[in-house]
């Protein structure tokens, strides 16, 4: 990927105009209403690559819902292939509670903060990946314009702002690229505990969802550089702000699918 910045005392001049106009914490800010939600409901399929070229395909059903908090609740449900078929991801960010089910062992186990780094099923995301960005958590500060595949972005360093943060966080730091016109988050690099950057994010066919003014990319990709391997998310379909059953988000829900 290649990235240009704009060098010239002209350019840089215009770019600071601008930059003055916004802060890190408020294009973060935009890019939470851009993607806001009541709920959303999407059909998806992960495609895990090795480092040998070896490919693996999961289809997944995923339900979130925000509260008037922002805090979201998210079940996540295996469909495809039958030996994953009915495991299921349970999380509810207000009382920081994650569930993992495993029906071929009929267990369920709650997931503690101090794993959000490890793996998700076996795929390049973790669970801190899939959580969503809570902006009081961490500092934005903004390192100005730059182009990223074409697109004018907004280039912002987000750090863990408080000591629990930091512990719990599999990253020391993420480079997040925002679109200027969409405020829509790119691509991000992120850096592990040792400062090392070792993991990057690209958003891929970004479109706004029927019947809405919501702006969502239908596929991601996660590339780990350490381990030469990567993931490809890729969304059938979103479903915006439909009524959901009360029990949704309950281990009960989580267990029947």
């Amino acid at each position: 990927m290649n990235y240009i910045k704009y060098g010239s005392l002209l350019v840089l001049s215009v770019c600071c105009g601008f930059c003055s106009a916004q802060t890190g914490l408020e294009i973060m800010q935009k890019n939470k209403e851009m993607v806001g939600f009541k709920t959303l409901q999407s059909d998806n399929t992960l495609t895990i690559t090795n480092k040998n070229g070896q490919k693996r395909t999961r289809k997944i059903n995923k339900t979130e819902a925000l509260d008037a908090d922002d805090n979201k609740s998210m079940l996540v449900t295996f469909t495809y292939p039958a030996d994953v078929e009915g495991t299921g991801l349970l999380s509810l960010e207000k009382t920081d509670d994650r569930w993992l089910y495993m029906p071929s062992l009929k267990q369920t186990r709650r997931i503690p903060s101090s794993d959000l780094s490890s793996s998700f099923m076996g795929t390049d995301f973790t669970y801190e990946d899939l959580e969503s960005e809570d902006i009081s958590e961490f500092n934005y500060v903004y390192s100005g314009l730059e182009t990223v595949d074409g697109q004018k972005c907004h280039h912002i360093v987000a750090t863990p702002k408080t000591d629990k943060k930091k512990k719990e966080s599999g990253y020391s730091k993420r480079e997040l690229f925002v679109t200027a016109d969409r405020y829509a988050v790119l691509y991000v690099r992120f850096y592990d505990k040792k400062g090392v950057f070792f993991k990057e994010l690209k958003g891929i066919d970004l479109r706004k969802i029927p019947n809405s003014d919501k702006w969502r990319f239908y596929q991601m990709k996660m590339t780990n550089l350490k381990k030469k391997s990567s993931t490809s998310f890729e969304v059938g379909s979103y479903v915006l702000d439909a009524k959901l059953a009360p029990d949704t988000f309950t281990k009960r829900s989580l267990e029947r699918n």
